[in-house]
């Protein structure tokens, strides 16, 4: 029985160990591949869509520099998306981007939707991202959540594939509403919320006409109505973009390591700081709210 327990717990400590060598090798397979695509040349051309509402305004102006100074892609529009406030606007201005209200984007009756368990802000944002095709007319755009802020180069496309970051998680909360909107499984291993992901205008489309006719309402009517029927069902952009690609086009796609950093915002200080100060082992740094 002794000798049995033994016998187990040294197979669990080589498995812990197996595991450590695996993702040891991982991590340096993502930096080498990585830096490759830190020094490639951008093609093509983007335009960049921000969601915000007023909570991050003071990150809005790291958010838009690390984006101009590190997406090695030619940005041709950094458009804001917010509530009609002249804080956000005159912001805007300053940093000569363009601003375009949420009322634009979002469909009225959302407005009045009674929300029930789920939150009215993060909805909000959800749907204005999805809603990029109406925002830009570029075949090409990279959505970026305003706390987040690159401080290395980002490349989104290299040799006809687009560029999924990922990260190792599981996120059950969202495979719900996954499978009944698109009717694919959630990657059991990898996830794609990385607070920034590059949108092909045409998967995007696709991808929302299927959730229409999986679901024979339009696209928002059908997303509501699935958080509304199960308290655990959760939305996110990111997670139903990247399946979608990797589930139907995955030769059309490469999957790279985030190299995020999540960060409460009293480490905020110069962008020059921060890069010097985490760049060597960070691509970008999110500075999230509710780590506050």
């Amino acid at each position: 029985m002794i000798k049995n327990l033994k016998l187990i717990i040294v197979r669990f400590e080589m498995n812990k160990l197996l595991k450590r060598i695996i993702n040891k090798f991982s991590n340096y397979w993502f930096i080498l591949k990585g830096k490759q695509y830190e020094n490639s040349i951008g093609v093509f051309n983007i335009d960049v869509v921000i969601p915000i509402t007023i909570k991050d305004l003071d990150l809005l102006e790291y958010c838009v520099l690390g984006i101009r100074e590190n997406v090695i892609h030619a940005v041709e529009k950094i458009i804001v998306v917010s509530p009609c406030e002249d804080a956000i606007i005159k912001k805007c201005a300053f940093l000569n981007i363009e601003w375009k209200d949420e009322k634009q984007v979002i469909p009225e009756f959302v407005f009045d939707y009674p929300f029930k368990a789920h939150s009215r802000g993060w909805i909000f944002q959800q749907l204005i991202k999805l809603s990029a095709d109406t925002i830009s007319n570029n075949e090409h755009i990279l959505i970026c959540d305003a706390d987040t802020v690159f401080i290395r180069p980002h490349c989104f496309k290299k040799n006809n594939k687009q560029i999924l970051y990922c990260h190792s998680g599981v996120h059950n909360s969202y495979k719900t509403l996954l499978e009944d909107a698109l009717n694919i499984k959630l990657h059991p291993i990898i996830s794609y919320i990385a607070n920034f992901i590059l949108f092909d205008r045409h998967i995007l489309a696709e991808l929302k006409n299927k959730i229409e006719i999986l679901n024979d309402s339009d696209w928002i009517t059908a997303i509501l109505k699935l958080l509304d029927d199960s308290e655990k069902a959760k939305l996110s952009e990111f997670e139903l973009y990247g399946n979608y690609c990797w589930s139907k086009y995955s030769a059309k796609f490469i999957r790279l390591y985030w190299f995020n950093l999540a960060l409460s915002r009293v480490n905020l200080t110069d962008y020059s700081i921060l890069r010097e100060r985490y760049s060597k082992k960070y691509k970008s740094i999110s500075f999230h709210s509710y780590l506050n």
